[in-house]
């Protein structure tokens, strides 16, 4: 499936029977999140820059611009959490299986990570209130320490994992600085590394990200 196709099409299934109909359903391209198009153009979230509308509902021009001064925006996305039936649905299932406390911990360093929460989250009164409704016994939560401790594991074996990988690369390693600044009005600072791959895959990782004081977006 191409990405400079600005429309995807999905079959979805119409029935369950031998007469059940195909019917096509349009998706807009990813793309489209980081423009807002006005006036016949579209026009960069993050610097204004103004893109000519691609012909034949193309992409092309979008993702040039995008991967030429703001690559970081091109890196997979984590899914939001919860967002998802089947995240949903397994940790129903899980609960079905009986509590796992180091499951339980594991989720909790996740959900300090993703929300950008302080340590101290898990010791507030109204997040043990969440941790104990609808339960007969009060499951074990891990304190700031703890989680911090945790979170710090978990950060050195991403870094090792990381810098293993930089170091297999069979060529060079670029090296890409971008700056932008997100809808919340903060800005980042992010440093990637991208190579090719034994198998001749574009490869890239994060290496670093600040929080800037200012950026003129420019």
């Amino acid at each position: 499936m191409s990405e400079e196709r600005e429309q995807i099409v999905e079959l979805v299934v119409i029935g369950d029977g031998p007469s059940s109909q195909l019917k096509s359903k349009k998706k807009s391209s990813d793309i489209n999140n980081h423009y807002i198009f006005t006036d016949g153009v579209y026009k960069c979230k993050y610097c204004s820059t103004s893109v000519k509308k691609e012909s034949n509902s193309g992409t092309r021009n979008r993702w040039t611009h995008l991967k030429s001064q703001h690559p970081i925006k091109c890196l997979p996305q984590i899914p939001k959490v919860g967002t998802q039936k089947g995240n949903i649905e397994s940790a129903f299932e899980r609960q079905k299986n009986g509590f796992d406390q180091e499951e339980l911990n594991r989720l909790l360093a996740r959900f300090v990570i993703l929300t950008d929460q302080p340590f101290t989250v898990t010791e507030t009164t109204s997040f043990i209130e969440l941790m104990c409704h609808g339960r007969v016994k009060r499951p074990e939560i891990p304190n700031a320490d703890s989680i911090k401790r945790r979170i710090v594991k978990l950060y050195e074996n991403e870094k090792a994992k990381i810098i293993a990988k930089v170091k297999a690369a069979p060529g060079k390693v670029s090296l890409i600085a971008d700056s932008w600044t997100s809808v919340h009005r903060k800005s980042f600072h992010g440093i990637i590394a991208s190579w090719i791959d034994s198998d001749w895959n574009l490869q890239h990782v994060v290496l670093e990200m600040d929080i800037l004081t200012k950026h003129a977006g420019t």
